[in-house]
């Protein structure tokens, strides 16, 4: 069994885009860059053009993978620690401590 090759493309987007705005075809693009697969280059203008017509719609690109649940904005630290806070007085009102 082979295994499936993956060809990084991210970093040669504006590559591309400036050939194929210069008229270049898919083939021509892989060939320039390396690639065996004119496909790679034909998917990556397919996500591009798709991202931006959701773009232009106005509809959010959400960034892919899970949430990081590490990442908290220092606004919503405060706003937690101010709940806390008061939520510790209340208590502490109640039991009768000072």
């Amino acid at each position: 069994m082979s295994k499936r090759k993956y060809t990084k493309i991210k970093g040669s987007e504006k590559e591309i885009f400036e050939m194929k705005g210069a008229g270049k075809t898919h083939r021509e693009i892989a060939d320039y860059l390396g690639i065996k697969d004119k496909n790679v280059v034909k998917n990556c203008v397919k996500r591009y053009r798709a991202k931006q017509r959701k773009l232009e719609k106005g509809i959010k690109i959400n960034p892919k993978g899970r949430p990081s649940t590490k990442k908290q904005s220092l606004e919503d630290e405060i706003k937690r620690l101010k709940m806390e806070n008061e939520l510790l007085r209340d208590f502490i009102q109640l039991t009768g401590g000072r």
